[in-house]
């Protein structure tokens, strides 16, 4: 992206989520896949070991967190299509284990 162009906040729209580590809540969603965006903050991860996936929109941050059984996510799984269905089935599915 070049330095001057001007990105909009809050973020709307679809963006890529690159998988950083296994976890049982990305089962079967390839990295790189795209979902729904709509923010206007991203999180600062004291602990980089607690990322699962990472976006890039003007700076890369992370867009999934997880530790032992809590998870969190930058994106809305309900607006991402088929991809936001499998991530919620995963999470309703999922046992707790730390993946």
């Amino acid at each position: 992206m070049p330095a001057d162009t001007v990105l909009k906040v809050p973020q709307l729209g679809w963006n890529e989520v690159a998988i950083e580590r296994l976890h049982p809540l990305f089962d079967g969603i390839p990295t790189g896949a795209c979902f729904y965006f709509a923010h206007s903050f991203a999180v600062a991860c004291d602990d980089p070991s607690d990322v699962l996936a990472t976006t890039t929109y003007g700076q890369t941050y992370a867009s999934a967190v997880a530790r032992e059984n809590l998870v969190g996510v930058q994106f809305h799984p309900e607006k991402s299509h088929d991809l936001g269905q499998r991530l919620l089935r995963n999470f309703l599915e999922w046992n707790g284990d730390h993946g």
